[in-house]
């Protein structure tokens, strides 16, 4: 197991949390890509959402080289979408269905940090699947599991509350006194 293989998880398991999203609640997909001009109907979004899941447990459960790179062109086309989004002044990208995911720069940032997660995950070519991970861990993989779930939920809080977190920081930031 490399040390990316953790991440990698992380990333790809947050696809798959995004397909469920849109499988259960598309309407928030189906607005962004009116917004954007892209027809989309509320089956061809749950279409997506069932690509973004297979795609994610795939990647998890095969790991290597072509999942690290199919999961990387899927983050970059997320960052894209996020700032078409933004330019587009949508209050919300979709990728989490129902739960507004603001499309701003840290959104971007956190899709292009994922991007570049997977790409180091194919380059490395020795992030396994988590089958053959969980049997190198300690306690039936047990921790590894809390801990990529985790990442999960944080990746995610982070793309959807991460933006009004950083604007509150920054409208209630004081100037130094010198």
């Amino acid at each position: 197991m490399s040390g990316s293989t953790g991440m990698f998880h992380i990333v790809s398991a947050v696809i798959a949390a995004s397909g469920v999203a849109k499988l259960i609640s598309p309407d928030a997909f189906v607005g962004i890509c009116r917004v954007l001009h892209i027809p989309m109907a509320r089956f061809a979004a749950r279409l997506v959402g069932v690509t973004e899941l297979a795609v994610g447990v795939w990647a998890v459960l095969v790991g290597g080289r072509v999942a690290g790179g199919v999961v990387a062109v899927a983050y970059l086309v997320f960052a894209v979408m996020v700032m078409a989004a933004r330019r587009a002044g949508a209050p919300s990208c979709g990728c989490f269905g129902a739960v507004p995911a603001p499309p701003g720069m840290t959104h971007a940032v956190v899709d292009l940090a994922s991007a570049t997660v997977a790409v180091v995950a194919a380059a490395s070519g020795n992030v396994t699947g988590l089958p053959d991970t969980l049997r190198l861990q300690p306690a039936f993989g047990v921790p590894y599991l809390l801990a990529v779930v985790t990442g999960v939920a944080l990746v995610i809080a982070i793309d959807t509350v991460g933006a009004d977190l950083v604007a509150a920081l920054t409208l209630h930031r004081e100037p130094l006194h010198t």
